[in-house]
């Protein structure tokens, strides 16, 4: 049924490009049906073996042989396929998304308490894929100091962020950390999620420059944004556990400042 599905599939790229799609449509539930990303992977290199960057299919093809590498716990090619996904405009968005996750599971927090010193680089943080072009994160060294170095351009009713996935047993029962902004104030709000379709916000914070602010939010500070778990505005559960935290830059929202920003992060505890 896969050698079928081959070759209808090339028969289809020479004529209706509608037709391309629905057999590579099809050739999904043949992957389905057959239940084994080995084959699904063997599948998709044969697809993208001869496609090339102006085909229809080409970054949908590369997704998908990403997607199969990746359930086959090759993360290597399975980024180099997403990467590539990535050069079509009709796939970079869930190309991209793909890839985020990928390294959020590379980098993720395993155990409770810890503290995050990035004396060795940017540590469990990873920077949200459609927000790269606003600028860099990196580890740099701030009066001796190691610190995380978010850089990010400000620009009206735009938001930027970064997030760092934790894959622990415990529930976490305070964050605290330490942060200054460099050009001028930031307007910051940090967001848990539960892994079962829960969101709690912390207020947000007012970041200034020229001075670190010292963080600490309990549990009971996280709130509902979207209803879940108890319905909006109810409090982080001490038996919910966190499974993704988010550093949202809202200046661009709540603040008439524009442009070039550094955030700066140290020692950054979780318990």
């Amino acid at each position: 049924m896969i050698l079928l599905a081959l070759a209808a599939l090339q028969g289809a790229r020479a004529g209706d490009p509608v037709r391309a799609w629905e057999t590579l449509y099809d050739a999904r539930l043949v992957e389905a049906a057959d239940g084994t990303p080995e084959v699904a992977a063997l599948y998709y290199e044969e697809v993208v073996s001869d496609l090339t960057a102006d085909d229809p299919l080409y970054g949908t093809s590369w997704y998908w042989l990403g997607r199969a590498r990746y359930g086959l716990g090759d993360t290597e090619a399975a980024v180099t396929a997403l990467r590539t996904a990535m050069r079509d405009p009709s796939a970079r968005a869930r190309a991209g998304a793909l890839l985020a996750r990928i390294e959020l599971k590379s980098r993720a927090i395993a155990t409770l308490p810890v503290t995050l010193g990035f004396e060795n680089g940017i540590g469990a943080f990873v920077r949200a894929w459609d927000q790269a072009e606003k600028g860099a994160m990196e580890a740099r060294k701030i009066a001796g100091r190691p610190v995380l170095a978010w850089g990010t351009t400000v620009a009206a009713g735009e938001p930027d962020r970064i997030a760092a996935a934790l894959e622990v047993e415990r529930a976490v029962t305070r964050i605290a950390f330490q942060v200054r902004a460099h050009a001028f104030p930031a307007e910051l709000r940090v967001t848990v999620s539960d892994g079962a379709g829960g969101r709690y916000s912390a207020p947000v914070i007012q970041v200034p420059t020229g001075e670190w602010l010292d963080v600490v939010m309990p549990a009971s500070s996280f709130r509902s944004t979207d209803g879940a778990r108890g319905g909006a505005g109810s409090a982080l559960r001490p038996d919910d556990r966190v499974r993704l935290l988010e550093i949202e830059d809202l200046t661009g929202l709540l603040s008439p400042d524009r442009g070039e920003n550094v955030i700066f992060l140290d020692s950054f505890d979780i318990r």
